[in-house]
């Protein structure tokens, strides 16, 4: 029942990404075809002239995509902690966007950068080993070479999967932490023993 609860927060918070989607989808087709049916620039990418196009759409689906992974992450997190349901959590979700917006932006935007700073340079060297593999296998290698080669490529790909895996745990954390303490921002000395010497303390 829990893992329900949490599913339902994720996707409700998610219905208006969808909608864009829907109504972007509808922009991007027209405009492609436009664009393949009456060309006006023959000599830059079909891609980047429709994108170009339409960057509201673009605009749109990044923030109703921010704005539902951050009220997914906190009613997620309220229906494990306190047992909300699936409309208590998103209530307390939206409650929580409104009286502090920079700090659960600030919450989602820095430990997304870790992914990020994770992802591009594995995902570069994994290329690049790969298409030394390519070459080795065309050129008919000898085995040590192709053996290493091939352990390389298997080595860094697995060793991106688990800096991922333990990048986007600890991003899960922050949040959990956040839910729990209100550790990001200034915090009240709400926890039974913790000594403070001010209303307000513990910055992080």
């Amino acid at each position: 029942g829990e893992a329900a609860r949490i599913l339902g927060a994720r996707l409700v918070a998610h219905v208006p990404l969808l909608l864009v989607l829907a109504w972007g989808g509808t922009r991007v087709v027209e405009t492609a075809y436009r664009e393949l049916s009456r060309p006006d620039d023959v000599t830059t990418p079909i891609a980047q002239r429709v994108l170009a196009s339409v960057p509201e759409v673009i605009a749109l689906v990044a923030i109703t995509w921010l704005a539902g992974q951050i009220v997914g992450a906190v009613a997620a997190r309220r229906v494990v902690l306190v047992g909300a349901s699936v409309g208590g959590g998103l209530r307390a979700a939206l409650a929580e966007v409104v009286r502090r917006p920079i700090q659960l932006l600030a919450l989602f935007l820095v430990p997304t950068a870790a992914p990020v700073a994770v992802v591009v340079p594995t995902a570069a060297a994994t290329a690049s080993t790969w298409q030394r593999v390519r070459v080795a296998i065309a050129e008919s290698a000898g085995a040590v070479e192709g053996l290493a080669t091939v352990s390389l490529f298997v080595g860094l790909w697995l060793g991106g999967l688990v800096l991922v895996s333990m990048v986007c745990a600890w991003r899960a954390a922050a949040w959990t932490l956040d839910a729990e303490q209100r550790t990001f921002g200034v915090t009240p000395p709400t926890q039974p023993g913790d000594w403070s010497d001010a209303e307000s303390s513990d910055n992080l």
